[in-house]
């Protein structure tokens, strides 16, 4: 990457900032509408991404709070300078003879796929008049490649890896919270543009505090800038750090490993199988990565007795023996079953203390 850049020759001048959009409350063309509020998903949407709209103040009615929704959906079919998506708040008739009373409503209604470039998302209130409207900037995709490391710890430089075209470019991190950008800077001229070569660079983001993070690979474009995300987990160091034989539950607060022997002689250890967007339950496998022989779960029951509990399930009569350290005081539960036994159901439910 070049250590200088000159302004990239795509760039406007709304495409090379990123910007998060808060829910708006913007009421129009009535004074006496009522207020709503429009929250539109993901926060920083692309083309690519289905996009999903949530209305939401009060009604007076007799009927509850589901006889208002969205409908009449209306897309562009063309990409313009200024695109505008609208959609109607409609309130059923109520017919029952009954006190009204002002209730809370939540309407929700999924927009799809919208063209890349800046947006308006507005709300008709056909019932109450005026319309309320939330700016969009919908980007494009990334032609960018964006990997993270398999595992980043709190105490280690973290480097995220960007395959990219080299065009005299440069890309700059910047930590804000639980986001790390990473904007891309094409530098070149458009006279004399050197010839593409496909390259990967790992961009140093620094030592991060424990947490998960998201990363955002920012990319000027014509109609609107291109974005990449990737979740990151930096695990703290001092707790339980995740590899192919150690199983981390409840963000790295319990360690669990496993060992086996099987009926021929044979021993090893078990392979840990974390589950996508689980923090309490995990698998361990034995002898292939197919074959679960382990299903154990941490559960916090804090509220409950004020203890978090271990259950464990298995799938096999070989011998095998489970670890479960609290990796803060380092307590550690030991479970296991005899070669040939057909195991039982683990129930700890006084397994370790909280907090």
């Amino acid at each position: 990457m070049s250590p200088t850049a000159r302004p990239s020759r795509f760039a406007l001048p709304w495409a090379v900032a990123l910007v998060a959009f808060a829910p708006v409350l913007l009421v129009t063309d009535a004074a006496s509408a009522r207020s709503l509020t429009v929250t539109v998903t993901p926060e920083l949407p692309t083309w690519a991404d289905g996009v999903r709209l949530r209305v939401a103040g009060e009604v007076v009615t007799s009927c509850g709070a589901s006889i208002v929704h969205l409908a009449n959906l209306r897309k562009p079919a063309t990409i313009g300078t200024q695109l505008v998506v609208e959609v109607d708040l409609v309130e059923d008739p109520c017919l029952i003879l009954a006190p009204p009373t002002t209730v809370p409503f939540a309407a929700e209604l999924d927009l799809g796929h919208l063209l890349p470039g800046s947006t308006i998302v507005r709300v008709h209130d056909l019932a109450e008049g005026g319309a309320v409207q939330q700016d969009l900037l919908v980007y494009d995709v990334s032609r960018i490649g964006l990997d993270v490391p398999p595992v980043a710890t709190s105490t280690a430089v973290v480097k995220v890896g960007v395959t990219y075209y080299d065009h005299c470019s440069a890309i700059e991190p910047e930590v804000a919270g639980s986001v790390i950008t990473l904007t891309y800077t094409d530098g070149c001229e458009i006279t004399t543009p050197p010839t593409p070569r496909l390259t990967r660079s790992e961009v140093n983001v620094g030592v991060l505090p424990p947490g998960d993070y998201e990363l955002r690979l920012v990319e000027p474009g014509y109609l609107a800038p291109a974005l990449r995300r990737a979740p990151l987990r930096v695990w703290d160091a001092t707790g339980c750090i995740p590899y192919g034989e150690i199983l981390c539950l409840h963000h790295g607060r319990f360690r669990l490993g496993a060992t086996w022997r099987a009926f021929d002689g044979s021993s090893g250890t078990a392979h840990a199988v974390p589950l996508p967007a689980n923090e309490g339950s995990g698998l361990f496998w034995f002898f292939a990565p197919d074959n679960a022989e382990l299903t154990v779960k941490v559960l916090d029951a804090c509220a409950v007795d004020g203890d978090r509990w271990v259950f464990l399930a298995s799938a096999s009569t070989v011998e095998y023996t489970l670890f479960v350290t609290d990796a803060r005081t380092g307590v550690s539960r030991t479970y296991g079953n005899a070669l040939g036994n057909l195991p039982d159901l683990v129930t700890d439910t006084d397994a370790f203390d909280c907090p």
